[in-house]
Parts: structure tokens; C-alpha cells; sequence
């Protein structure tokens, strides 16, 4: 049973490959957020393994699903969000130190850094090209 947790991973991340180029991808925070509830889902299920974790995995998937296809782009970043957050969860509940704590913030930090920076590339303005011109010596 647990093998099932790496192939649905590797199943969301073909199809949000092969959705890229297909439909105009939604950008921005709420899609991120969307991928770090997907992620949350995901991690639990995975946590609770056998107990109740089986239990959650069809929601977990769904939304994984849901998320890569309505943006499969930079937004897949909030899944180590969402990760992080299940751990720092863990960690607060006392089920084993601060080591699960720090693990998730890392892991909601570096997720979050990393959406951070492709958004600004993203978003940054071409590097100027131009030519010095009569009208414009100074280029």
C-alpha cells in the first residue's frame, strides 16, 4: 500500500507536465494556496499511513488533481508548503520534538522562496536592448 503514495505523485506530475501547454494556467497566491492544501491533504494521508490515512487519500488525490490542472506551472511550488505545514503541525503536538518543526518550516520556507523568486522572474521586465539613437543618446 504505501507504493501508492509515489505513484499518485508521479501520476499528478505527468499530467500537470502535459497540461502546461494546453490551457492558460491561473497565476497567482490562491492557486499557490490551492497547492499547499493539496499538499496539507497529501502529507497527512501519508503521516497517518494505515490508520486513517487510506481514509484521506481520495480527497488528497482529488485535490492534487484538481491543483495540476488548473495550474500546473510555478504554483506546484505550495505542495512543500503544504508539507511543511503538516510537519510543523506535527512537531507543535509534541509527536517528536522540534526536529519536525524545523524540518517544516524549512520546508514551507524553501517552497515559498522558491514561488518567490520564479514569480519575480516572471514578472521581471525584459533587459533593455536598445540602440543609441538621435532622439535618445543616451542608451
Amino acid at each position: 500500500m504505501i507504493l501508492l503514495y509515489p505513484l499518485v505523485l508521479v501520476a499528478v506530475v505527468a499530467y500537470a507536465l502535459a497540461r502546461r501547454g494546453q490551457a492558460p494556467a491561473r497565476r497567482g497566491w490562491p492557486w499557490l494556496a490551492l497547492w499547499a492544501a493539496a499538499g496539507a491533504l497529501f502529507a497527512f494521508s501519508l503521516l497517518t499511513g494505515l490508520s486513517i490515512g487510506l481514509l484521506v487519500l481520495p480527497f488528497a488525490v482529488g485535490a492534487l488533481f484538481a491543483a495540476a490542472h488548473v495550474a500546473p506551472a510555478a504554483e506546484a511550488w505550495g505542495l512543500g508548503a503544504g508539507l511543511g505545514a503538516v510537519l510543523v503541525l506535527v512537531g507543535t503536538a509534541g509527536a517528536g520534538g522540534g526536529g519536525w518543526t524545523v524540518a517544516g518550516v524549512a520546508a514551507a520556507a524553501a517552497s515559498l522562496g522558491a514561488y518567490v523568486l520564479l514569480r519575480r522572474s516572471r514578472s521581471a521586465p525584459p533587459a533593455a536592448t536598445a540602440r543609441p539613437t538621435a532622439k535618445n543618446p543616451q542608451l
